[in-house]
């Protein structure tokens, strides 16, 4: 058994099951966003893959969009900011919501 029913499903049919989207077998998340980016590195989980670019560093690493030596723009705002969705936490370009004031 692994960690997960989506994996266990996997496991034993050779395929994910109809319908569950996307799934990290890493971290066991699964999302149905067409446009989302996910890290196979790190397991942070994007709303576009431009974000997703935002996060990796030259070499390959990561730099991670949640923490104090993160990603910040030249007025030393977040370029990132983690929105709470069904699947999780998603990092979403640092612009007003829809009804927020910038």
């Amino acid at each position: 058994m692994s960690k997960c029913k989506v994996c266990d499903y996997a496991e034993q049919h050779g395929t994910w099951p109809v319908g569950t989207g996307a799934h990290c077998a890493g971290c066991h998340r699964t999302w149905t966003g067409m446009k989302e980016a996910h890290c196979a590195k790190c397991h942070e989980h994007f709303s576009t893959p431009h974000n997703f670019d935002l996060h990796i560093r030259r070499g390959g690493g990561c730099i991670p969009p949640g923490e104090p030596q993160g990603l910040f723009s030249g007025r030393k705002l977040p370029l990132l900011v983690p929105r709470v969705k069904a699947s999780g936490v998603v990092w979403v370009g640092n612009r007003p919501q829809e009804g927020e004031q910038p």
